[in-house]
């Protein structure tokens, strides 16, 4: 934090010798985020799109602050405006699933989730997402179903067996919920080893 809270001084100086200069207000907006001052961020970043308003990452960052202020529904039309000047802003689209489903539009995160998966089969945290919004519904076995074809693209991921363990065990399937599971604390540990080796 301390780190952030220099960084804001820095950026306030760069942008007083220059009111246009773009990267020091995307600077300040960034360090604000890091600091949980979103309030401030979203104004620097107003500030910024101002200036600019080509970039898809203003209007990304904007959407992620909104986001985190619990404005869901301001958020969508800032990530909107991001994935419309780059449509291969999949962070873009994550968010914008993810506010849907704040406003309670399960059914546009749901295609979202499906439209980066049909897409972009290899970005995992579309299956992550889309499984856990179903957990969150209450369809144990769409979720289970989801992790499954998270870790046939990539057998390592190991929060999925959690979430596999945790929708068989909603589904009353114990012995494949403790299996999963298992599974899960042996790829974790194996994740952390690696971390700190």
């Amino acid at each position: 934090a301390k780190l952030y809270k220099e960084s804001l001084q820095v950026y306030l100086q760069a942008i007083m010798m220059d009111r246009k200069e773009t990267s020091a207000y995307l600077g300040l907006a960034k360090s604000y985020k890091y600091l949980k001052e979103y309030k401030k961020a979203i104004a620097t970043l107003l500030r910024l799109i101002s200036i600019d308003d080509s970039k898809d990452e203003y209007f990304y960052e904007l959407g992620v602050c909104a986001l985190s202020d619990g404005n869901p529904a301001g958020a969508i039309d800032y990530l909107i405006k991001a994935i419309l000047i780059n449509r291969e802003n999949l962070e873009a689209q994550i968010q914008l699933a993810i506010a849907h489903e704040l406003v309670d539009e399960a059914d546009l995160s749901l295609m979202i989730y499906n439209k980066l998966i049909e897409t972009n089969p290899e970005f995992l945290k579309a299956y992550y997402n889309k499984a856990a919004m179903l957990m969150g519904q209450g369809d144990f076995m769409e979720a289970s179903r989801t992790f499954f074809q998270l870790i046939k693209r990539n057998p390592d991921y190991y929060k999925a067996y959690l979430g596999i363990a945790m929708s068989f065990d909603k589904m009353s399937k114990f012995k494949d919920a403790i299996r999963y599971y298992k599974k899960f604390l042996e790829l974790k540990q194996f994740s952390e080893d690696a971390v700190f080796a």
